[in-house]
């Protein structure tokens, strides 16, 4: 006697892993986030990133630490611990100068940029949208090597 197998059965687990396949969303990873202290100690945002994260007169942003990161919530209004969003022309600046000579950021002769990521895990502690400010830090284009 010849023995037949249900070829469903041996499918089943396939087809459940299979519709556990979540598509991820690319529209979130298109943009990208930057911010960079300008030579004044500004925190200056790309267009882009003043468009994606609605920044206008009128919001605050509060900043957070946890080791070498930094953390960013914009608020529509005003909280403690907060910086208001400044304008400047069409562009968009938080006045953090102290706070970074505080923490030892060396702007001056450093560039110093932030890529920015949604961080929702942030948003309860920050009491806001939350973003993580990855740091990079380039060497400043010398003023003679532009010259040349």
């Amino acid at each position: 006697m010849k023995e037949t197998y249900d070829n469903t059965k041996l499918n089943e687990p396939i087809n459940r892993v299979i519709s556990m396949i979540e598509i991820i969303q690319t529209d979130n990873y298109k943009l990208k986030l930057r911010a960079s202290i300008q030579s004044t100690g500004r925190l200056g945002f790309t267009e882009e990133t003043i468009k994606s994260l609605e920044l206008c007169e009128g919001k605050y942003v509060r900043f957070g630490k946890e080791g070498n990161m930094f953390y960013m919530s914009i608020h529509n209004s005003e909280v403690e611990n907060s910086f208001p969003v400044i304008k400047y022309g069409k562009y968009f600046y938080i006045s953090t100068k102290l706070m970074f000579d505080d923490q030892k950021i060396d702007y001056k002769s450093k560039t110093i940029l932030f890529d920015l990521a949604r961080y929702t895990d942030g948003d309860t502690v920050m009491g806001g949208a939350t973003y993580r400010m990855e740091m990079r830090i380039l060497d400043k284009k010398r003023k003679e090597a532009a010259m040349s």
